[in-house]
């Protein structure tokens, strides 16, 4: 029975894939409904949960080619490379689905220091060129 559930889960990896390949970036923004950041990203077709009203939007195994942007303007900021993209959206605290969350995974190709370093230091360029602040709240810091 597992090796049964391994073959299916590789098989719909493999078939999905191919619609990945297709894409030329992936674009996500946070605070829009979750089914029409989904529509407007670029991915073909996402995997979908929604559990007890926690919604989820997933993708995985993107090619290391492929950018995954953050869109919002003046706070745009592309990774590369990104393994899986996971949107979050909670429907007993916005009813509207809005996106509160995205989780990204790594590459494989940050598996030693230097690559995860430079990956950081990229993403920090990023955020001192845009108009990106650090957030501070007093009331829980």
């Amino acid at each position: 029975m597992a090796t049964l559930a391994i073959v299916a889960v590789l098989g719909a990896f493999f078939l999905y894939k191919p619609q990945v390949r297709k894409m030329q970036e992936i674009t996500f923004d946070l605070g829009k409904n979750i089914v029409e950041t989904a529509r407007e990203s670029g991915v073909p077709e996402f995997q979908t949960r929604d559990v007890a009203g926690l919604v989820s939007y997933s993708i995985a195994g993107i090619p290391k080619e492929l950018p995954v942007r953050y869109i919002r303007p003046g706070y745009e900021i592309a990774w590369q490379p990104v393994f899986g993209l996971r949107m979050y959206a909670d429907r007993a605290v916005d009813p509207g689905l809005h996106v509160a969350t995205v989780t990204l995974s790594l590459n494989q190709e940050m598996a030693s220091h230097e690559a995860a370093q430079a990956f950081v230091e990229r993403t920090i360029a990023q955020f001192a060129k845009g108009m990106w602040q650090r957030y501070f709240d007093p009331e829980s810091e």
